[in-house]
């Protein structure tokens, strides 16, 4: 077969990081299929891949040679390869536990997800975004990520097509209407699928019958506080389920469900850190309530607990707080130790640009002097704008590492009016445009614990405030003792928080903030660490528009008079 339709792929080969191999897979096995495996390693070889890359199971590839790859077999053998390729792996990559789990619940819902959510791990070009617009119907919408190279051809178009019709077919029903909206390749800021499935009249009747038991069986208790842990009890007896609930929801926000598919449904929308769970079960065993758990990425860390009708409600209260209490830690371990490294790497760099930087600042002023009196009056003007440069940039550096001491230090007496300048005017070199910073940061009393920590949650409520004011806009930031305490504000004249999500901001993951640009764990480290040396954090509408937020620490107590 002629393969002089290779291209030269020199300047894109198949070293890259966008598309990791098992998203690549399909292809290769039906070209392989298509061609015949000689032919296809021919081809891989032309495009500047070694031919072993057909068997390969880790590592990742460019979108470039991706898309050569594709194309190149299309010429050979038409378009309708793609939706082959896609079929046969569908059929493959679904057997097992995963077809199991999907066929009892049912749901073509949950295998969308399931399809942006595998995503996410192989694919580093678009993010899949799944919006439910009806009983049976579905946007699947393919954003490109930021810094991400764009998809210069229909290929990827073709394969989400391809899944998007062939999906419901794992749950025995026929393929879904698919329809592509908006297109990258078109000029749009995405792809847009339209996506629906048919609903027979069998069981659109055992969905209206399923959602009133569900309405009927699920018990729903809010517990202590909105941040309390989320706890999800499986139990067929309806008076045994409300008696846990109400016994859970002392320290626990609880769900409670009769059924494992309930529970399922619960697990994968709302990860619960624990599930407690009836050995016995109407539609499952427990067992298979926890592998299949286990096999549902959202819900993989979930402690399930197995109950007896025996057992005492304080010992089983004992053992949800204790599995709550082990996530927690290890939750705030690694939150700890992500600051501890952002705070070397940030003290590193700091500290190799002090370096060169000694040589700058002793070399300037020197040559500065020897050029007295042989230079024009435009290069003396010049040099002392290098020397005011260097001066800045090590003030900038000594910020940062005065700033990075998170989590390295014992604790100690500190004036946090000196982070707090620093952090502005950290903040202030990076900010261009029509942004303006005013600052009105008096000093105030010692208080006790870390500097680096505090210095943290300064630089957070800047940035954030950076972020919600955009290209033009204006920040103040004021801090001065009050009643004991330092008070900081810092208010910007964004957008401002919504009032619903006023009451979540500083819940773990919760973020306003597009997909991918934000982890929502700023605002709850920041209210950790506060509360941490006995204070507290608030959010308010801001006069300039926007939000202000309010950061309250307590001062140490003057000395006592020399008696």
């Amino acid at each position: 077969m002629e393969l002089a339709i290779a291209r030269d792929m020199n300047e894109a080969s198949s070293h890259g990081s966008d598309l990791h191999l098992s998203a690549c897979r399909p292809l290769f096995d039906a070209a392989a299929h298509e061609l015949g495996a000689s032919a296809t390693r021919a081809l891989l070889h032309k495009l500047g891949a070694p031919p072993e890359l057909m068997s390969a199971r880790d590592g990742w590839v460019s979108l470039q040679f991706f898309e050569r790859f594709a194309s190149d077999v299309s010429i050979i053998v038409g378009d309708r390869w793609i939706e082959r390729a896609v079929e046969r792996d569908i059929d493959r990559a679904y057997r097992g536990v995963r077809a199991r789990v999907l066929r009892f619940l049912s749901s073509p819902l949950v295998a969308y997800q399931a399809l942006a959510i595998e995503g996410l791990r192989t694919n580093r070009v678009v993010e899949l975004r799944v919006e439910r617009t009806g009983h049976a119907s579905l946007r699947l919408t393919a954003s490109p990520k930021r810094g991400a190279p764009r998809e210069g051809t229909l290929v990827s178009c073709r394969m989400r097509t391809a899944s998007a019709r062939l999906l419901p077919t794992l749950l025995g029903r026929s393929g879904a209407d698919v329809t592509h909206r908006e297109c990258i390749q078109q000029g749009a800021e995405a792809c847009v699928y339209e996506v629906s499935w048919q609903v027979t009249e069998g069981r659109a009747s055992q969905a209206r019958d399923e959602s009133g038991a569900k309405a009927r069986d699920e018990v729903e208790i809010d517990g202590p506080s909105d941040d309390a842990a989320l706890v999800l009890v499986v139990e067929p007896d309806p008076e045994r389920r409300v008696v846990l609930a109400r016994q859970l929801a002392r320290r626990f926000r609880v769900v409670g469900v009769a059924t494992g598919r309930a529970a399922f449904e619960i697990a994968t929308t709302r990860a619960p850190v624990v599930v407690v769970t009836a050995r016995a079960l109407p539609d499952m065993s427990c067992h298979e309530l926890r592998e299949g758990l286990h096999d549902t990425p959202r819900a993989r860390a979930t402690a399930v607990i197995a109950s007896d009708r025996t057992d005492q409600d304080d010992e089983l209260l004992a053992q949800v707080d204790t599995h709550v209490s082990v996530r927690r830690m290890a939750q705030d371990l690694a939150l700890s130790e992500r600051r501890a490294m952002l705070g070397v790497t940030a003290a590193s760099v700091a500290h190799q640009l002090r370096n060169p930087l000694t040589t700058l600042l002793a070399g300037l002023p020197a040559m500065r002097s020897r050029m007295r009196g042989r230079a024009d009056p435009q290069t003396f003007e010049l040099m002392d704008v290098m020397i005011d440069c260097a001066d800045r940039i090590e003030r900038m550096s000594r910020d940062l590492m005065d700033l990075s001491r998170v989590d390295r230090e014992p604790t100690g007496v500190f004036s946090p009016s000196d982070g707090l300048r620093s952090a502005v005017r950290l903040t202030k070199a990076r900010v261009f445009g029509a942004v303006s910073i005013d600052d009105h940061v008096q000093d105030c009393a010692p208080i006790e614990g870390r500097a680096g920590d505090i210095n943290h949650v300064f630089l957070n409520l800047l940035d954030n405030a950076i972020r919600a004011v955009g290209d033009s806009g204006h920040i103040r930031v004021t801090a001065a003792q009050e009643n004991g305490h330092y008070v900081t504000r810092i208010c910007d004249s964004g957008a401002g928080v919504e009032p619903a999500a006023i009451e979540r901001i500083f819940e773990p993951f919760f973020t306003t903030r597009k997909a991918g640009e934000g982890t929502g764990l700023g605002l709850a480290i920041a209210r950790q660490i506060v509360r941490q040396h006995g204070g507290d954090i608030a959010v308010q509408r801001s006069e300039l528009g926007g939000a202000a937020f309010v950061v309250l620490i307590p001062t140490l107590p003057p000395p006592a008079p020399p008696v």
